[in-house]
């Protein structure tokens, strides 16, 4: 949000104008649909494990070797890291 705004601000600096006309009109554009924003990010936020399992599973299931012996996903404990990796991945994209 604050990338929205300041590459406004900076471009309007640069040729020493105020904000307004369409840059204005693009801003307010841009606050109007932040609920469509948030309602993406809570969305992904209230789903994730479902999310990451099933990435994961589809992973696997190209994959097989990453659950058998010597694969990335092998021991439960590498498993268990892999879904917690996805979460926190999923976490900062959203």
């Amino acid at each position: 949000m604050l990338e929205a705004f300041s590459r406004i601000v900076v471009g309007a600096d640069s040729k020493t104008a105020y904000v307004g006309g369409a840059d204005l009109q693009s801003l307010r554009t841009f606050i109007a649909e932040g609920n469509k924003r948030l309602d993406a990010v809570n969305a992904i936020s209230s789903n994730t494990s479902c999310i990451v399992s099933d990435a994961v599973s589809g992973m696997i299931c190209e994959n097989q070797g990453l659950i058998q012996s010597g694969g990335n996903c092998y021991p439960n404990r590498r498993m268990a890291a892999c879904l917690r990796d996805g979460e926190i991945i999923l976490r900062y994209v959203a």
